[in-house]
């Protein structure tokens, strides 16, 4: 997606349900809008919300309205999808609340491999030009 087009979710949509094996989302920084209501173009904002992105991906990683989430996809492997968007910026980071879930989900699954997946970076991978890629590394990540 752009910024939170509807048109474009509903195509996302349409070419991932064209696939032939199971699919997981989490949310990018492109999948809402980060344009504040009162600068949209025209008399209407027309991103969707964190929510109706939730419930277009239900079964695809989302399971209720948690804008995190956690599934076992084949036996042996915990996948879990975090949302390090944060709204009205194309940065990243990992509450705190989303932080002490993944404990308790990580402490449950020592016998699994689990693969935590996000949009934003954990480590740090161009330091040769930070600036430029700033965005791109959750900011509480450790370095």
């Amino acid at each position: 997606m752009q910024d939170g087009e509807s048109f474009n979710l509903d195509m996302i949509r349409y070419y991932l349900d064209q696939l032939k094996m199971p699919y997981y989302v989490v949310f990018g920084n492109h999948d809402m809008s980060i344009v504040p209501a009162q600068d949209a173009p025209g008399p209407f904002f027309p991103a969707i919300s964190k929510a109706t992105f939730v419930w277009n991906f239900q079964g695809h990683g989302f399971q209720g309205s948690d804008f995190y989430w956690s599934t076992f996809p084949v036996k042996g492997l915990h996948l879990i999808g975090l949302d390090t968007t944060v709204p009205g910026t194309w940065g990243g980071t990992v509450p705190e609340k989303q932080l002490q879930w993944l404990e308790k989900e990580l402490s449950h699954q020592q016998a699994q491999l689990s693969l935590p997946i996000s949009h934003h970076n954990f480590i740090e991978h161009t330091p040769d030009d930070f600036d430029k890629t700033k965005n791109f590394l959750v900011d509480n990540a450790i370095k």
